[in-house]
């Protein structure tokens, strides 16, 4: 009976996603597809997240190829993958119960409607945190630190989490814990580091992991953003009465529960300088899990209507989006691709002003090294667009597509310019046309 509502919930979930509007990030194109093109992170390819999904994603796309189809099995997979560890937690805290349900079907229900049918950085550390739980419950605290690793070298900022379990253990008094946890982290940092040293991109990988994170992106503008009021209703929502009881019951709890509770502090915290319900989706998963430990039959009342207004109000966020082709990956951008290659030969290098990077992949043409996205947090740092422009002048692309501003602040998403690149394509480039209304053809005078 519990693994048939177990299997009825994961189909439930994949019918929800495959009815959902997919966000194709073209992040997740692009960073692969130029790793598989002879460029390497982070020295050709501004990257500030740390490597490990763009190389399973790299293998992923040699073996399947560069399509949608292969995007969304891989991100359900992880989707999916999340709903059974959930549920195999559940089951080691309350033990072979139908209640081992509930903090799948809480998964099911918010999740997908929360920006949660895609696959970006934040999404796939979830399956490596579920499993650093489940190895925690079974006192495994060097495979908990091996699998928290994990999600840290697929992005940096579940190292909040990791330095407050540390904390936690360490003035607990649990050094054999600790000690285990530090080895299990530092088992795959070794494997890491032999990669990035292998490749001669250390310096590089300090800089955009570590010195772009913590030192540029608060001087830049545009970068921080605060969640709107129906977002902060809509988290207080979830959140709220569940914390209120696990802090009630957190001094008598079980020395588990306060390391999952923990843990969600950290994933919870790190998603609001740059809030988008994507990335607090690790926190939903670990809030999941606490659930487990604190919601009771008495407790329902407190917390179902909340979680009712939460899924409404997300719901009508998300009907317009039912049956929509993918985000950056649907019609017009299949039209855009075949108007570039009109223009750009085969072989021939381009170059992207404006317009979604997903173009390179699908048009079959490359930039120039090194390569760095058109944002004002990325191209603001001091000495990058002279880079750029270095490698423009070397490798010289021959056309240059380049999207018409729109109106807004100037470092705002489609309206800010690159003043040095720009003078430079003026300098250097001819605009012969038109690929639409909104794109302009510029091809080198040389």
């Amino acid at each position: 009976m519990i693994i048939f509502g177990l299997i009825s919930l994961l189909v439930l979930h994949l019918l929800i996603l495959t009815h959902l509007q997919f966000t194709s990030w073209p992040e997740m194109f692009s960073y692969p597809y130029l790793l598989n093109n002879g460029f390497s992170l982070y020295k050709d390819i501004a990257l500030p997240y740390q490597p490990l999904l763009m190389l399973i994603l790299s293998v992923v796309y040699k073996i399947f190829g560069y399509n949608l189809l292969t995007l969304q099995i891989f991100a359900w997979m992880l989707i999916l993958l999340s709903d059974i560890l959930i549920f195999l937690i559940s089951k080691k805290i309350l033990g072979f119960k139908l209640s081992n349900l509930a903090p799948v079907l809480l998964m099911v229900l918010i999740t997908p409607i929360a920006s949660g049918n895609t696959l970006w950085f934040d999404l796939a550390t979830i399956p490596f945190i579920l499993l650093a739980f489940l190895a925690s419950l079974y006192n495994k605290f060097l495979f908990m630190g091996f699998f928290f690793a994990a999600a840290f070298y697929i992005k940096q900022q579940t190292g909040l989490a990791i330095l407050f379990l540390s904390i936690y253990f360490l003035f607990s008094k649990r050094f054999k814990d600790l000690f285990g946890f530090i080895l299990g982290f530092l088992a795959l940092s070794l494997l890491v580091l032999a990669y990035i040293i292998y490749n001669g991109i250390f310096q590089d990988y300090l800089f955009w992991t570590i010195l772009v994170p913590l030192y540029w992106y608060p001087k830049l503008p545009g970068y921080a953003s605060l969640p709107s009021p129906s977002q902060l209703i809509t988290t207080t929502l979830i959140f709220l009465p569940g914390l209120v009881l696990a802090i009630k019951d957190l001094k008598k709890s079980q020395e588990n529960m306060k390391v999952i509770f923990i843990s969600f502090l950290g994933l919870f915290l790190v998603a609001f300088p740059r809030f988008e319900y994507f990335r607090v989706q690790p926190a939903f998963a670990a809030f999941f899990v606490l659930a487990a430990y604190v919601f009771k039959k008495e407790h329902i009342k407190i917390v179902l209507l909340p979680f009712l207004l939460a899924i409404v109000i997300l719901v009508r966020g998300n009907i317009k989006t039912f049956n929509l082709p993918a985000r950056f990956y649907g019609p017009e951008e299949m039209k855009l691709a075949e108007g570039i290659n009109k223009e750009a030969k085969p072989g021939d290098k381009i170059y992207l002003i404006g317009v979604p990077s997903i173009e390179y992949i699908l048009t079959n043409h490359l930039p120039a090294k090194p390569w760095v996205d058109i944002y004002v947090w990325y191209l603001e740092i001091e000495g990058l667009q002279e880079k750029i422009i270095k490698g423009l002048d070397l490798e010289k692309p021959q056309v240059v597509f380049w999207k018409t501003p729109i109106p807004g602040n100037w470092y705002d998403l489609g309206t800010y310019q690159p003043k040095m690149i720009v003078e430079y394509i003026r300098n250097n480039y001819q605009k012969t046309g038109n690929l639409n209304e909104d794109i302009e053809i510029w091809k080198r005078r040389d």
